[in-house]
């Protein structure tokens, strides 16, 4: 249904373009709209929109946009020949302008991408069987949902220190290039089957979890793959990502953090928080997530036990 009203407003509203944008668009409570985006977050409090509140207000222009962009996606939906209800969805959709700043065109260039990129990735871990050595390596974690129910995904980035050995067993550093970002793959459609079937009231992005516990640069390859798996994150799922909280940070992260913030997008670096002090990061967590949520380790009291 909102799909609908949403399609409706964006084609009756498309002649209001002969407005200029400032004033069909007025001020509205965006999440993380008070930071500057050039700089990297740390140890600070996020102030969190929850979704219901953003969907509320939506200004006219915000609705022209989105219903352009559904009419797009429709269109794309037949010609690319995919039929994942989830990148129709209203509120996907609305992530995804949110992340290309409001800008039609560039949501659609993303959509193309992520679309063509996840169906390379799919077809690609057909043909490749992942090892049971790259699960136990890399640790993928999806344990608690937040308080609007997105899933959590933890990363114990930290403790990923055994890629060189890992590829010294396999004796191929092509071989572990290639199946690392199938295993990527492989994990986030397990986080997109808890989104799919959703509707529009409820959550469509996740929270992150990112743990460098145990990091130094002397396992700088930890850090690596994970930035790996932040650039084919951002492509393949754009506007998926809620918030990341990257906590027990080390002064080697942070100096490798400061060397790469330039490479990495605005709408992920303003959605990242770097925490050094656990004080801090416990009480940022617990402000969005219940604490019967959370690893005892991260503030919290669940366990998790099967």
């Amino acid at each position: 249904m909102m799909n609908l009203y949403c399609r409706r407003i964006g084609r009756i509203l498309s002649l209001l373009f002969l407005i200029p944008a400032e004033i069909l668009s007025s001020p509205s409570n965006r999440p993380f709209s008070g930071i500057d985006r050039s700089k990297l977050q740390f140890n600070e409090q996020p102030e969190i929109v929850h979704r219901n509140e953003r969907n509320e207000k939506l200004t006219i222009f915000e609705l022209v946009m989105l219903g352009q962009l559904q009419n797009f996606v429709e269109d794309e939906m037949g010609i690319e020949r995919f039929t994942d209800p989830f990148w129709v969805g209203t509120s996907f959709l609305t992530n995804l302008l949110e992340t290309s700043r409001w800008n039609v065109k560039a949501a659609k260039r993303k959509f193309r991408k992520a679309i063509r990129q996840r169906r390379a990735s799919a077809s690609n871990a057909l043909e490749n069987e992942v090892p049971l050595d790259l699960f136990r390596s890399f640790d993928f974690e999806i344990k608690g949902l937040d308080k609007e129910s997105c899933p959590i995904i933890i990363l114990p980035v930290g403790q990923w220190r055994t890629y060189r050995s890992y590829v010294e067993k396999i004796k191929s550093l092509q071989v572990a290039q290639r199946l690392l970002p199938i295993y990527f793959h492989n994990e986030m459609e397990r986080v997109l089957e808890r989104l799919r079937n959703r509707n529009d009231s409820e959550c469509s992005q996740l929270t992150l979890i990112a743990d460098m516990d145990g990091y130094n640069f002397v396992h700088s390859s930890g850090v690596k793959m994970f930035l790996d798996f932040i650039r084919q994150f951002h492509i393949s799922y754009p506007g998926l990502l809620k918030i990341a909280y990257i906590i027990n940070s080390t002064p080697d992260f942070l100096n490798v953090a400061q060397a790469f913030k330039t490479s990495i997008p605005w709408d992920l670096r303003s959605k990242s928080f770097i925490y050094t002090d656990k004080s801090y990061w416990q009480n940022a967590l617990l402000q969005n997530i219940v604490p019967s949520q959370l690893a005892p380790a991260y503030g919290g009291t669940n366990f998790f036990w099967e």
